[in-house]
């Protein structure tokens, strides 16, 4: 069996390992460089061992769990969330109408909490 095609970073170019599940996840130091649209770094991690997601203003105690946020990096929206057996995945956002249900807004000066579902 072959290995996957190389992968690239897509916000700095730097080489990393291939991930099939995720093929355009941003690397771990592009990850640190993560805002939200006032211009306050970042943080996230797992709520506990079996999962779950939390995002913080880093320096911050105050955890908000959720399912994801759209945060940005370089002036650009990407989506910071769980991946499927813990940890952090960080990948590019399409344009807002794609955002998944259930994350924060975190690209504008104020959070805007997930919207809620009508049904």
């Amino acid at each position: 069996m072959s290995d996957p095609a190389e992968h690239f970073c897509p916000a700095c170019g730097v080489p990393q390992r291939a991930f099939l599940r995720y093929p355009w996840y941003i690397c771990k130091d592009c990850r640190e460089r993560v805002t939200d649209g006032a211009g306050n770094a970042l943080e996230f991690g797992n709520t506990a061992l079996s999962g779950g997601f939390a995002w913080w203003v880093a320096g911050s105690d105050e955890r908000t769990e959720c399912r994801g946020a759209v945060c940005l990096l370089l002036g650009r929206p990407v989506l910071v969330h769980e991946a499927r057996f813990g940890g952090i995945a960080v990948e590019p956002a399409h344009s807002a109408e794609h955002w998944p249900d259930g994350y924060w807004n975190l690209t504008r000066a104020t959070p805007m909490p997930p919207r809620r579902s009508s049904g």
